[in-house]
C-alpha cells in the first residue's frame, strides 16, 4: 500500500519539484513501513540542487550483509522438509534505519538534443547503535558522476 504527494513549481529558468511517499508492507508475520521525501531545484537553468530523504523498516540487517561484512547471526540450514521452522529472534529483529542524500549536478553540455551534467552527492546513514558492530558507527557514502538526458526540444 502506498500514498503520495507531489509537488512542481516553475519559476523563471527552472523549476521545483518535490514528492512525499509513505509505504507499507504487509507479511503474514509483521507490517513494515517507509517513509521518503525527495526534492530538486533546478535553477539558471543548468544548476540542480537535490535531496533524498528514507526512513524504512528492516529485518534481517544482523546477518552478513553485502558489503562482505560479517553479521552477528548466522542463518539456519533448512531443509525441504522444515515447512514450520520458525527463524530465531534475532533474525526477525526490526530496525529502523535512514538514508539522507544531498547533492548537485551541473549541466556543462546543453543543445537541443542533449544535456550532460557533472554531478556529485553524500548520503549519511542512520541505524540503531545494535547495528555499529556491523556497519560502522556514521556510514557514509558518496559517488561523483556523469550524467546523460534528452535535451530541451522546444
Amino acid at each position: 500500500m502506498t500514498a503520495s504527494v507531489a509537488y512542481n513549481r516553475p519559476f523563471t529558468k527552472g523549476s521545483w519539484a518535490s514528492t512525499l511517499v509513505w509505504g507499507r508492507y504487509s507479511e503474514a508475520h509483521s507490517d513494515s513501513n517507509s517513509y521518503l521525501l525527495e526534492s530538486t531545484v533546478n535553477f539558471l537553468r543548468k544548476d540542480h540542487l537535490y535531496t533524498r530523504l528514507e526512513l524504512i523498516d528492516k529485518n534481517s540487517l544482523l546477518l552478513d550483509n553485502i558489503f562482505g561484512r560479517r553479521g552477528l547471526a548466522r542463518p539456519p540450514v533448512l531443509m525441504k522438509d522444515d515447512r514450520n521452522f520458525n527463524l530465531p529472534p534475532e533474525f526477525d529483529r526490526w530496525f529502523r534505519v535512514g538514508a539522507f542524500t544531498f547533492g548537485g549536478v551541473r549541466d556543462f553540455v546543453d543543445t537541443q538534443m542533449l544535456r550532460v551534467g557533472l554531478g556529485s552527492d553524500v548520503t549519511f546513514y542512520h541505524k540503531p547503535g545494535a547495528l555499529d558492530q556491523i556497519y560502522g558507527k556514521r556510514p557514509t557514502s558518496f559517488h561523483v558522476f556523469l550524467r546523460f538526458r534528452p535535451g530541451d526540444l522546444h
